[in-house]
């Protein structure tokens, strides 16, 4: 009988490879960060904003809605975000084309770390490729993600959800297949 723990460690082997050929526009990192919201409130000393109100955060592709967001920086100038809404979505060019899509009930950003973590309801998709989940955690430094189920009402473990394109099969991937 075949390793029970093998199969989980090829999916995630796949997914990471597969995700792993598209990262963000590296570029965003360094553009301004362009807010809208119906009000907001600014510590200047502490360099934080809450957005409040149909929330709009645009930094170069980045393009981010929520109903509530949280942005600050810290004295090195990491920036940080916890954004909430029915959903947060995300959308960013991806270096080399394509786009990354995400949504969730909540977002949280760690700069310093690299970290995104989609809480709720959580959904990504990188070029064709998607997954689904109650959380997404994503690491834009390493390109490495894990995808959880969570549980459902009645306390079982929930279930993730992915579909993958062959590389061959993927209209971005060079050399693709049309």
């Amino acid at each position: 009988m075949p390793n029970q723990n093998v199969k989980p460690l090829l999916v995630l082997l796949l997914l990471v490879s597969t995700f792993a050929t598209a990262r963000a526009e590296l570029a965003d990192r360094d553009q301004p960060i362009h807010v809208e919201a119906e009000t907001t409130s600014t510590d200047t000393r502490n360099s934080r904003n809450v957005l409040q109100g149909n929330v709009t955060v645009v930094q170069g592709s980045l393009q981010m809605k929520a109903d509530k967001a949280t942005i600050w920086e810290d004295k090195t100038g990491n920036q940080y975000l916890e954004a909430e809404g029915k959903p947060v979505q995300f959308k960013q060019k991806l270096e080399g084309g394509g786009m990354l899509e995400a949504r969730s009930d909540r977002a949280e950003y760690d700069g310093a770390k690299g970290d995104l973590r989609l809480i709720g309801h959580a959904y990504l998709k990188r070029i064709n490729d998607e997954a689904t989940g109650e959380r997404i955690f994503y690491n834009a430094q390493t390109e490495e993600y894990r995808v959880e189920g969570g549980k459902d009402a009645s306390g079982k473990p929930g279930r993730v959800k992915m579909t993958i394109i062959p590389k061959k099969n993927n209209p971005t991937t060079p050399g693709a297949k049309p």
